[in-house]
């Protein structure tokens, strides 16, 4: 991963072999391909630009709880700096977010465009283009209640034709 090896194939054969081991209901296999799978994301996150990282980690939690809170540590501005003890220092004025929004917006863009272009199974594509796009709503929801409208519409015009192509050819 430290040296550029690992690029999108190699994660395709190694989710390959963690459905094999799930189907053949091989436990000890399936953790090991589960560990170095998430091993080898969380080392390309550490090498993307943090708006690509923030979008992979955002890709591979299920959870949209989660997912919103991570979306507000990194799209909102802060506001408040919560201390160990459990007491809260507001912050005046706000520090700006840790990621614009347009710089998140071209990451689910690239995103997108990447998964267009590989020649991969059709069904596992739609669906990842499929999640990206819920990532890009409920961080269209953080950018809403947190920033100005001119933001939020940027945002939006910026996806747009993202999706509006995926939605023409389902």
């Amino acid at each position: 991963v430290k040296n550029g090896g690992v690029d999108a194939p190699l994660i395709m054969v190694l989710n390959k072999n963690i459905e094999a081991a799930q189907e053949d209901e091989d436990p000890t296999m399936l953790r090991v391909f589960v560990h170095l799978s998430s091993r080898i994301q969380e080392e390309m996150e550490k090498q993307a630009r943090p708006e690509e990282a923030v979008l992979h980690k955002l890709m591979r939690m299920d959870d949209a709880a989660i997912r919103g809170r991570i979306l507000e540590e990194f799209l909102a501005p802060q506001t408040k700096i919560a201390l160990p003890n459990g007491n809260v220092l507001p912050v005046d004025p706000p520090k700006p977010p840790k990621l614009e929004p347009m710089a998140f917006a071209g990451a689910v863009r690239d995103l997108v465009t990447k998964l267009r272009g590989m020649d991969a199974n059709g069904d596992v594509i739609v669906a990842t283009i499929e999640d990206a796009r819920q990532v890009a709503k409920e961080a269209r929801m953080v950018i809403a209640q947190n920033h100005e409208e001119s933001v939020l519409i940027e945002f939006q015009d910026s996806l747009m034709d993202t999706f509006i192509e995926q939605q023409n050819k389902e």
